[in-house]
């Protein structure tokens, strides 16, 4: 039996103030997506998903996704791919940082 389709607006979650997990897609299911704000110079430390790859998708503001010691710039409409068994870390810049992860 199929699914339901789920159609979120984020923009209420993207003005949410603090810092961590805003969002999180409810379907039960192998997808896991969640959205992350983190105010300026504010950091989701370093971490390892053995699991799945990850994607990173920039909603807003700039920042630097750091994986296995290599940093790359995050900025609006960015996208990153993290594979499975890398350690990554997301550092915002002076604006903040609102991405998805995927």
């Amino acid at each position: 039996m199929p699914g339901r389709a789920e159609v979120v607006d984020l923009s209420p979650f993207l003005q949410a103030a603090g810092d961590g997990v805003h969002w999180s897609l409810c379907e039960p299911g192998d997808l896991n997506v969640n959205l992350v704000r983190l105010g300026a110079e504010r950091a989701m430390e370093e971490h390892v998903n053995d699991a799945v790859d990850v994607v990173v998708i920039v909603l807003g503001g700039s920042g630097a996704l750091v994986v296995d010691g290599v940093g790359v710039p995050l900025a609006t409409d960015v996208v990153a791919h993290v594979p499975k068994g890398a350690a990554r870390s997301i550092r915002a810049g002076r604006q903040g940082l609102s991405y998805l992860t995927v």
